[in-house]
């Protein structure tokens, strides 16, 4: 009897000891598995950072191309207007002769006497133009107001051509209320700059 019990535990131990065995085996094949993958991980984030690190660089070297580029053509482009306001800038501060002629001028134009301005070939030409009576006469007047205006007042005159605009307001005594009528406005504004410029060739 008591060596069937021997025996009975002997077995027992024996199957004990083989499932121990078995167990261990496959906790030491997970750990290989565990070790593979672990290895592979490894391999692929070493090689995406490998990448991450080539594209940084070649990033940077396209960055620093372009930099290279964008401030070439900067210094081109600034050298090519700066040559080109020197080629068609003006010194203002050199018109001294000019700024004296306009003082001259508008006094003169101050001092204009009042007349009787009749019809010319000119406001003719013009009348017919406008299909309108060329009978209209002007009652001139000084100006009532002359105005520097334009690119010289604003110190912006550039080269080849450069002008000189004047604003020229006529006084209301030249006006009639039935002037809008016939184009009468238009005619007797011709009239009067006609005049002007006629006067102001004496100058």
């Amino acid at each position: 009897m008591s060596e069937d019990i021997v025996a009975m535990m002997s077995e027992e131990e024996e199957e004990e000891e083989e499932q121990e065995e078995v167990e261990e085996g496959s906790e030491d094949e997970d750990v290989d598995v565990e070790e593979v993958q672990g290895e592979d991980d490894m391999e692929v984030k070493g090689s995406d950072a490998k990448k991450e690190k080539r594209q940084k660089a070649e990033g940077g070297d396209l960055a620093s191309v372009k930099k290279t580029d964008l401030e070439g053509t900067s210094t081109m482009f600034q050298l090519q207007v700066t040559e080109l306001l020197h080629e068609a800038g003006v010194d203002h501060k050199k018109q001294t002769k000019l700024e004296e002629f306009l003082h001259t001028l508008k006094d003169f134009m101050d001092k204009l006497p009042d007349v009787e301005v009749k019809p010319t070939k000119a406001s003719a030409a013009y009348c017919k133009f406008l299909q309108a009576p060329a009978t209209v006469s002007l009652k001139f007047s000084k100006p009532h107001s002359v105005a520097l205006v334009g690119s010289y007042m604003l110190r912006t005159l550039a080269r080849p051509q450069l002008n000189v605009d004047l604003a020229v307001e006529m006084p209301a005594s030249c006006f009639r209320e039935k002037d809008i009528r016939d184009h009468k406005y238009h005619i007797k504004r011709a009239l009067y700059l006609e005049h002007l410029a006629k006067k102001a060739e004496s100058v």
